[in-house]
């Protein structure tokens, strides 16, 4: 998996690009430098670009992620877009997790649309 961690100044929100393919490992590595980001930019709207990535996670996975990602330090009061592909096949496994994820107090929500997740993170 390789991805970027920007800045957007003009939307006062962090822009994260992967693609490839990306393992638990992998992930836990990225969340690590993604809070990092959010800490030095003091900014808690995260756009996740993935359309270009492959989601290898198993339904497990998933379900136990919004608790790691709280244990790193994310919580209720960032607010994450997770971009994914127009026709992606893994649209129902990216929908269980932004469900898991509110359930679990996180504010996460699924996009196919760039503009429209820039409009919800910065509502």
């Amino acid at each position: 998996m390789v991805y970027t961690i920007s800045y957007d100044e003009s939307e006062k929100i962090i822009v994260t690009r992967k693609n490839g393919e990306f393992s638990v490992d992998k992930l836990n590595r990225f969340v690590k430098k993604l809070y990092q980001s959010s800490i030095k930019y003091n900014c808690n709207k995260i756009l996740i670009d993935q359309t270009e990535a492959k989601n290898d996670l198993s339904i497990p996975d998933l379900y136990y992620r919004p608790c790691e990602l709280k244990n790193i330090g994310f919580n209720s009061h960032y607010s994450f877009a997770l971009l994914i592909h127009k026709s992606s096949l893994e649209k129902e496994k990216y929908l269980f997790f932004e469900d898991t994820s509110i359930n679990q107090g996180l504010n996460v929500r699924i996009f196919q649309n760039e503009k429209k997740a820039i409009k919800w993170l910065k509502t």
